[in-house]
């Protein structure tokens, strides 16, 4: 970063700006998973209100290319088993959003809208949970249990490794030479006696 945004700044300025900068790009990225799903929801409340109060599509009351890109993100957080349960519960609140996934999919392309998933519902667990967290099963306790063996493996793997690289450099004859002194070269500045 220092040599794009400071290059052309006096000495000080130029450790301090990019400095300036990397803390601000941090400090914005330093969020939750709490506070990621309620930007999402967020969104999808302002995307439902500009639907509820237009023609039915984005721009007006025809589909356009746009109407296409949101309808595969639409459709995905609808019927895709791997979003949030909380997102997806939240998409399934908005009548306008789902009602508009069907409506682009019909006009576009004929698509039937794929059906939500089974229990929508359902209390979903946290994020913690979701992603594994906090989750104590036999599959998960067997999965920590693969984690850890191939994680000892991996150590393993690493020491060998290390080990090989230090005989080459000790042994190879490169850096260090060993050799043995004969009778002959007993006197190595010259005759002796």
């Amino acid at each position: 970063m220092q040599p794009a945004v400071g290059a052309q700044l006096p000495f000080p300025l130029s450790y301090i700006t990019p400095a300036m900068h990397r803390r601000a790009v941090r400090q914005a990225f330093r969020t939750t998973g709490e506070q990621v799903y309620a930007t999402a929801a967020a969104a999808l409340d302002a995307f439902a209100a500009k639907l509820a109060g237009g023609g039915g599509y984005l721009l007006g009351s025809s589909p356009s290319t746009i109407d296409a890109q949101l309808y595969g993100c639409l459709t995905y957080l609808r019927s895709a088993p791997v979003v949030h349960p909380q997102l997806h519960r939240h998409f399934l609140g908005q009548r306008e959003l789902v009602a508009y996934t069907v409506r682009v999919g019909e006009a576009l392309a004929g698509l039937e809208v794929p059906l939500p998933r089974s229990d929508p519902g359902a209390a979903g667990p946290s994020w913690s949970e979701w992603s594994g967290g906090g989750s104590t099963s036999r599959a998960s306790k067997e999965a920590s249990a693969l984690s850890a063996e191939l994680n000892r493996k991996g150590k393993i793997w690493v020491g060998c490794a290390a080990a090989v690289i230090v005989a080459y450099v000790v042994f190879g004859g490169q850096y260090f030479q060993f050799g043995f002194l004969d009778d002959e070269d007993d006197d190595l500045d010259g005759d002796y006696e």
